[in-house]
């Protein structure tokens, strides 16, 4: 497992993280470290997993996909997992926000799992 990559995902919709998990699992290179459905889970699962990517909905309970990456960015400012986001919802700001958080990859739902 150590060549693997680790992924988080973290989304409401108990679907696409199934769907997204299906899909991930197919890749040899590719574990899935743990998977939730809240802002402050996801805090606290990427400080015990340290993921190499965390894929999360920007909007989440208890704290919403953004608040939660300026979190871990506080924790990790030197090896920081890449973020992808999803959401479906989109706004210019939102985007915006995103990008000056320096998230690698955001798209809108629903998406192209294989995309993603």
């Amino acid at each position: 497992m150590n060549n693997k990559l680790r992924v988080i995902i973290a989304d409401e919709n108990p679907d696409f993280i199934a769907q997204l998990c299906s899909s991930l699992e197919e890749k040899e290179n590719v574990h899935i470290g743990g998977t939730t459905s809240d802002g402050l889970e996801l805090i606290n699962l990427v400080k015990d997993t340290q993921p190499d990517i965390v894929v999360t909905d920007a909007l989440l309970p208890h704290k919403d996909g953004l608040a939660a990456i300026r979190a871990l960015d506080q924790l990790f400012a030197k090896k920081r997992p890449a973020y992808f986001m999803v959401s479906t919802f989109s706004s210019e700001r939102m985007v915006a926000e995103a990008m000056d958080l320096n998230v690698s990859f955001f798209t809108v739902k629903p998406c192209d799992i294989q995309d993603l």
